[in-house]
């Protein structure tokens, strides 16, 4: 997988439909426990909200960091939750989430409740990375500005007080201390893109709307789009110790407001040349340390892929393939110049 688009990078947080599968095989499965929103007073299900409004009946089933949906009126069923947390029974998504491990985890979710990825159509989806960074997370976080015109924002998400997001019509891109939300011994600072309205982001790549069939385009632009959003970050070194405007979030809205693209990047440039002659350097350090998780999360040779179509239906191989999925190790420097 070398080709610049394609490149594996661990999913997170999905949420999708189940098709093509009965609905019954959920409903019916042990490990799961539906509930349904009752009328504690009544002990009817509720058919109308407070403001008259018809309520669509909902049952409700979570598992190992999943959620599980049923909408009785339309006999769907839909799947949301984190693939990861799944990994490591609920618990935790703080550890490296490897190529191996995801399919891996996929099997599990076979095994356990009949979905092959053909069977998940996403809605949403998330991937990221966690890295521990050579200075300390706050600092970091402090120094991101600005993403594409839109500010970092801090937001309160209650387990987590340095979580900063910059949002989009489609995406956002988040970054935040994974130690703090898990209160580990060792630093985790985290990178993620939420992809929103992910039906658009696989017309533009020409990819099918599965899990499958992302999984068919080898991630097509997971790794060209995350790269493209670290590129697009403002970041002030915090050893940068010039009286600037270049450190005001507020300098670079106007900037992009009220001037032109090419002008914006002139001096986009000419930050990016302070923090690394008169800063630390650090953003630069911090791509080359994602750059380098990466590489390590696709170094797996697997002696067999365990999903593969047969016509149109999706089979589990219970023998090794004469062809190998091969994950090589290449190394790329991402800079920011």
């Amino acid at each position: 997988m070398c080709n610049k688009e394609s490149w594996y990078i661990p999913i997170d947080y999905l949420k999708g439909e189940i098709i093509d599968m009965n609905p019954n095989i959920i409903l019916d499965n042990p490990s799961l426990n539906f509930t349904e929103r009752v009328n504690t007073d009544t002990g009817e299900i509720p058919v109308i909200n407070k403001n008259g409004k018809s309520i669509k009946r909902r049952k409700t089933a979570e598992y190992k960091g999943l959620k599980f949906q049923y909408y009785p009126h339309s006999n769907k069923v839909y799947l949301s939750g984190s693939i990861h947390k799944y990994k490591n029974n609920g618990e935790h998504n703080y550890d490296d989430f490897h190529y191996s491990k995801f399919i891996e985890t996929l099997l599990k979710l076979e095994q356990e409740f009949k979905i092959k990825p053909i069977n998940i159509k996403l809605n949403q989806i998330e991937w990221g990375i966690n890295i521990t960074p050579h200075i300390p997370i706050d600092r970091i976080l402090k120094s991101s500005l600005i993403h594409k015109g839109k500010r970092f924002e801090k937001v309160n998400v209650g387990y987590n007080s340095n979580y900063y997001q910059s949002e989009h019509a489609n995406y956002i891109l988040k970054m935040y201390d994974k130690s703090m939300q898990y209160r580990t011994d060792k630093p985790i600072l985290r990178f993620e893109r939420k992809q929103r309205r992910y039906a658009q982001y696989c017309k533009r790549k020409s990819i099918g709307n599965t899990l499958q069939d992302l999984m068919n385009s080898q991630f097509k632009g997971f790794r060209e789009a995350f790269f493209y959003d670290l590129n697009q970050i403002i970041f002030f070194d915090p050893d940068l110790n010039e009286s600037t405007h270049y450190r005001d979030p507020q300098y670079w809205e106007q900037l992009k407001e009220n001037t032109s693209r090419a002008n914006v990047l002139k001096h986009r440039s000419k930050l990016k040349e302070l923090n690394r002659k008169k800063g630390g350097n650090h953003f630069d350090k911090i791509i080359e340390l994602i750059t380098q998780k990466i590489d390590a999360l696709n170094n797996q040779e697997l002696t067999y892929f365990p999903f593969r179509y047969r016509g149109k239906t999706l089979t589990t191989s219970s023998t090794k393939q004469q062809n190998t999925n091969k994950h090589s190790l290449i190394s790329i420097h991402y800079g920011i110049g």
